[in-house]
């Protein structure tokens, strides 16, 4: 599966030692797949393993140079991953580091070129999910100024146009309860 190579047998020196060690519950360590899902990986023990950040990082960057080209476009996105750490992951890097990811950024996005049936799919997949046909639309009341209530869902710029408001104040309203003077003067709304 691996490329026999220098890469290869230092990835292997370093999940063989970590599978080895015994690390104090204070240490951070993240979960790392021996064998990445996007190869064929499954999530049993197996091919599980604890690697401090470091040595995750090392471990994709390394992944890079010792798979088949067939699988580069996926191992140098997942190195880009790394930049994007939530609150409670531990994640710096010094400059070399972060100019290799975004180099792999920059060349896991390039190249790639969907067949016509991927693009069929993915049209269809987005195909019409505005509106009401957008499943996190929410259902939204609008009081007007007289008193009428409009229960709208996923339709609000439609209901701006027709009934001649401003769609910019009134999402503004919407979304964080600031009422402007103009066409959104006096209306009220809420999330159902």
């Amino acid at each position: 599966m691996y490329l026999e190579n220098k890469y290869t047998a230092w990835y292997y020196n370093i999940i063989n030692y970590a599978k080895l060690r015994t690390l104090s519950p204070d240490v951070y360590t993240e979960k790392h797949h021996i064998i990445p899902r996007s190869m064929g990986g499954d999530n049993n023990a197996d091919n599980l393993v604890k690697l401090t950040a470091r040595e995750h990082f090392v471990c994709h960057l390394l992944l890079v140079k010792m798979v088949p080209s067939s699988f580069i476009h996926k191992m140098q996105s997942a190195v880009t991953r790394f930049k994007q750490a939530t609150s409670y992951q531990r994640r710096f890097f010094t400059s070399w580091e972060y100019k290799k990811i975004r180099e792999y950024a920059i060349k896991a996005r390039m190249g790639i070129r969907h067949t016509d049936e991927a693009r069929k799919k993915i049209r269809d997949k987005h195909h019409n999910v505005s509106g009401s046909n957008n499943p996190r639309a929410k259902f939204i009341e609008l009081t007007s100024p007289t008193g009428e209530k409009y229960i709208l869902h996923g339709e609000l710029k439609k209901f701006c146009k027709d009934n001649n408001i401003a769609y910019s104040s009134m999402s503004q309203l919407v979304k964080l309860g600031k009422n402007r003077t103009g066409s959104t003067e006096g209306w009220k709304s809420r999330y159902l």
